[in-house]
């Protein structure tokens, strides 16, 4: 409210005031990434990331990926360095006009550090709070990089490891007990003692240390009343000093020496109610106690002593929207307390609330990088240099950075972290406990070193259910599962955990491609694609929790239900299904109409109504309606968005089903080349999609038998597994053009305003699905519908080639032929799909859909472009400067534009597969418009006949011809064998199979 107030029109700076349609277009990309910056994440990382773009350019690669994650650490740090200055003066450009529309105190000019820190007291956090841990961490990365401690590294630098050294250096520290400095650090004698023993069991000279001198001083700090031992007599106890003495005692092996229920009676006594740990009875609060406390007592083997579920809560109470952690809840994310936290987590096996993709961006600490299994992004070599350079060849020991003071504190992690990296003349190192790996494999102690070997941990045992997919169909049945029953289930998901960027919908298209997609690709096609490189169409799948839920337009159509009940025999009738699609849009999905509109959005529904089409209800009939999608707040909304951590493992693939005799009795799993087995007492419910799904029970030996015989799988039943392949096929890309904007421009997306507003409020053109209106029409004059229009606020061209052109692959030369034309127009799109294809394609070793192989579809999609041109000439249209594209179709210039001969070349060349990635061909037919709905009701029934065995739910019997599909009733074929096929399994049994 106040921003709309005070600064109605929020520029980001100068030279994004200048930024016009026809100036390069990365120039914009560059003020979209400072957004980013300055709406996402304050770190360097992500300034990285949104270099990627130019890096590719430079480096003269064809595509670009948007998968933040896997942009390699090297190129993109190298362009942080390189474009640094240029980067800095768009970020002050930015904080210059927001903090200026706010309050008015700043001058127009690039200020420098005091002026910006004076603010720091009077910043967004007291006009935004949500903002506070964001813009506090933006303003110390500005301090630190104008102000930067220079690391210098001489030429005569140590470069080798000074073992003995360092060995003569701890062995002699402290000995002088009458040194200034040896008492002036009495408040760390015992942390002291940890860190030297420590670093001397790891170079394998604890001999050197005075073991029984230790242990009778650590004797003498044990309080006798409370149990605690401080940093040295007569200190008070405190936790952090407790655990130190139990790290040292523990790797002597000499825990008689203390009091060790008097340790666990103290450390009890520390906890709170809302589960975090004082560090003393003084009551300071952090999550470094909360380290301290689980760590001391796992290697007591007392954990029992504590709440551990309240510890863990607490824990997570201090995670930020970046995915660190803080001291306390609210406090900004610290590298330190990340490394505590997810060392907790990871003692007590919870790695997997962690936020790690994001989390791992922001870790300084190596020890974090190794438990969360992210060592792959450091420069091992670079690093391993610096830490070397901070040796000092003269008195031995590490400093913090070359040239500083050397001490025990920065030794130890010196030599800690060269273990970590693998130095072969060093002990390993466990990183969650900063001790010798061979201590923590006497006391058998395993804690979660990395998210993958956790859910190993937790998952090698039995389950009643075994889900394969958390997409549509698998998020619901699990749902009902953990909601309805006391049964056991695990869901298997190939792809990571949720990305935060994904929530924002207008985001999606951004990881098309990504490694959160499968990255399909069709193989060359006879009657479609011609546009494509190498007549190859992509097929967007989502390798995510969510799966590809996670990638479409969040559109929910329920389609004629009429049509579901042709699919059904017996009881089951439109009451019944519409009663499953009430249960799903009332207890697993958040439905709502787009929240934002674009003017095309509008006069789509205006020239529908002049052309004597109705407006639509949720009822599925001939019309149009704005759409109904899946958000909540504003954000994208899926089924799998239910599920609770524990019952989902991420970043396992499912490599095929295990059978023991007639029966399948597991899955055989794989993660990073870990492969293992996990087994079901009940059943093995696969929802893995259109392609996975197949290729798993191929893989299983459940398929075509010449396939898996030339293939040297065991034949387990012989078939057409992979065969009935549909899919939503369209056309028309920037078949529609404007004179004017009536839609989504990239402006509108990097306007601070509208980034402001999404985040806040949930609101604005971040919240738009892609597809603002949709229509259902009839081409051959009949009340069923088939055709639909998907209305798009965008067209390919719309970001001048940066994204949207990767992902349907369109050639070069189609691109400048064609596309690159409409620069100087505006964009929207209205795009034909046919809603009952009659092209089958197949799944084996290859992916062919054999797109538009049936004539009928053909035309069907030739009619849509004529119904296209109508719309186009509609009084509505015309008065937003709205016309047909009339440039010829590359390839296409042999035939009269716009007759049937001219069409029928344009739709070979420009097929879509829509924007709905994944499609149900598990189904007898497709269902009449966006698959998501359907897929919903039809898990939501096989849910109740899993459940219930009773309930029989067979496909529908037709002139005596048996059409069994492959849904929740595959055992029947299949001799008992308890494997459910849902969702969009590709999956039929003709008569004669």
């Amino acid at each position: 409210t106040h921003l709309k107030k005070s600064a109605p029109r929020l520029n980001t700076c100068a030279k994004l005031k200048r930024i016009n349609r026809h100036d390069d277009l990365f120039s914009i990309k560059k003020n979209l990434g400072i957004v980013f910056f300055l709406t996402f994440a304050a770190n360097k990382a992500m300034i990285m990331r949104l270099l990627a773009l130019r890096v590719c350019k430079e480096l003269n690669q064809n595509s670009v990926h948007y998968d933040i994650v896997e942009i390699t650490h090297s190129v993109t740090f190298n362009s942080y360095n390189k474009y640094r200055d240029e980067l800095l003066e768009y970020l002050y450009g930015i904080i210059i006009n927001i903090e200026t529309s706010l309050t008015g105190i700043l001058r127009k000019r690039i200020p420098r550090w005091p002026v910006v820190e004076s603010l720091y007291s009077y910043n967004l956090c007291k006009k935004l709070p949500s903002f506070g841990p964001m813009y506090s961490v933006l303003m110390n990365n500005i301090k630190m990089t104008l102000n930067p401690k220079d690391v210098i590294i001489s030429i005569d630098r140590p470069k080798i490891l000074l073992l003995k050294k360092h060995i003569d250096y701890l062995a002699k520290y402290g000995t002088d007990q009458d040194d200034y400095e040896y008492n002036m650090t009495e408040y760390l004698r015992m942390s002291g003692i940890y860190w030297s023993l420590t670093a001397m069991e790891l170079m394998g000279a604890s001999d050197r240390m005075p073991k029984d001198d230790i242990i009778n001083f650590i004797s003498t700090c044990q309080n006798k009343e409370t149990g605690g031992i401080s940093a040295c007599f007569p200190h008070d106890p405190h936790i952090l000093y407790t655990l130190s003495a139990i790290q040292v005692l523990t790797m002597y092996n000499r825990l008689d020496a203390i009091d060790v229920e008097g340790v666990v009676k103290f450390v009890a006594s520390l906890q709170q109610p809302d589960g975090s740990f004082y560090g003393d009875i003084w009551g300071e609060q952090d999550t470094r106690f909360s380290f301290c406390a689980v760590m001391c007592l796992s290697l007591l083997h007392r954990l029992d002593a504590i709440n551990v579920d309240k510890a863990v809560e607490f824990v997570l109470s201090c995670m930020n929207f970046d995915g660190g952690f803080g001291s306390k809840p609210g406090s900004e994310s610290h590298a330190g307390l990340i490394y505590c936290c997810v060392g907790t987590l990871s003692i007590c096996k919870r790695l997997d609330a962690l936020k790690v993709d994001a989390l791992a961006w922001w870790l300084w600490v190596i020890s974090s990088l190794k438990i969360l299994n992210k060592m792959r992004w450091v420069d091992k070599e670079r690093l391993e240099q610096f830490i070397m350079a901070c040796q000092d060849p003269d008195t031995g020991g590490f400093s913090d950075r070359p040239g500083d003071i050397t001490d025990p504190f920065h030794t130890l992690f010196g030599v800690a972290g060269l273990s970590l990296l693998g130095n072969s003349k060093i002990k390993p190192v466990n990183p969650v406990y900063c001790m010798p790996q061979e201590t923590i494999d006497r006391l058998k102690l395993k804690p979660q070193i990395d998210v993958y070997t956790a859910y190993f941990q937790e998952i090698n045992k039995e389950y009643d259910f075994i889900i394969v997919g958390s997409g549509t169909a698998g998020s619901v049945i699990a749902h009902r599962l953990a909601t309805e029953t006391n049964y056991t289930f695990i869901v298997i998901e190939a792809g990571t955990k949720s990305h935060a960027l994904l929530e924002a919908p207008v985001l999606g298209p951004f990881f098309h491609g990504s490694l959160l997609d499968w990255q399909y690709q069709t193989v060359p096609q006879k009657h479609a694609c011609y546009a494509m490189k190498n007549r190859k169409c992509k097929l967007a799948q989502g390798k995510i929790l969510g799966g590809s839920s996670k990638l479409n337009n969040m559109i929910h159509v329920r389609g004629n239900l009429t049509h579901y009940q042709n699919w059904f025999h017996g009881k089951y009738t439109k009451e019944y299904i519409q009663k499953q699609f009430e249960f799903i849009e009332n207890n697993v999905l958040y439905l709502n109409e787009v929240q934002y509109e674009s003017e095309l959005a509008n006069t789509m529904l205006a020239a529908a109504k002049e052309l004597g089409y109705a407006i639509l209800d949720i009822d599925f009939k001939l019309g149009f309606r704005k759409n109904i999608v899946s958000q909540k707040y504003g954000k994208r909304w899926s089924t799998s968005d239910n599920l609770e951590s524990k019952n989902v493992i991420t970043n396992v693939l499912v490599e095929k089903i295990i059978f023991n005799g007639n029966t399948a009795h597991g899955v055989q799993v794989n993660s990073l080349g870990k492969k293992s087995t996990i087994y079901a007492r009940k059943g093995v419910i696969l929802s893995a999609g259109a392609i996975n799904t197949p290729k798993i029970l191929q893989l299983s030996g459940i398929g075509p038998e010449n396939l898996l015989k030339s293939l040297g799988i065991p034949v387990i039943k012989n078939l057409p597994v992979g065969r009935n392949l549909q899919d939503h096929i369209g056309t028309g890309l920037d078949f529609v053009l404007f004179n004017k904007s009536v839609s989504i421009s990239a402006l509108d997306m990097i306007n601070p305003f509208h980034v402001l507003e999404y985040f806040i409020n949930g609101k604005g053109p971040w919240t738009t699905p892609g597809c603002e209106v949709i229509g259902f029409l009839s081409t051959k004059n009949q009340s069923e519908p088939d055709l639909q229009f998907m209305v798009l606020p965008v067209g390919l061209s719309s970001d001048r080639g940066s994204l949207l052109r990767n992902n349907v692959n369109i050639k070069d030369e189609i691109w400048d032929k064609y596309f690159s034309k409409s620069f100087d127009s505006y964009v929207g799109t209205i795009l034909p799909l046919i809603l009952h294809p009659k092209s089958r394609g197949y799944y084996t070793a290859l992916l062919d859909p054999k797109y538009l192989s049936h004539k009928d579809d053909r035309d069907t999609l030739i009619n849509g472009l004529k119904l296209v041109m109508k719309f186009a000439n509609t009084e509505a249209i015309r008065n937003v400067g709205g016309y047909i594209n009339q440039n010829h179709f590359p390839g296409c210039d042999n035939f009269k534009i716009f007759t049937d001969s001219y069409f029928d070349c344009y739709i070979k060349h420009l097929t879509l597969t829509s924007y709905h990635p994944v499609d149900a061909s598990v189904l007898p037919t497709l269902p009449s418009g966006n698959i998501n709905a359907a897929i919903s009701m039809m898990a939501s029934i096989c849910f109740e006949t899993i459940i219930k065995p009773d309930t029989n739910i067979p496909f529908c019997y037709k002139n005596d011809r048996i059409n069994e599909f492959l849904f929740i009733s595959f055992y029947k074929k299949l001799e008992g064998y308890p494997i459910h096929v849902v969702s969009d399994g590709i999956l039929k049994v003709e008569e004669n199979s």
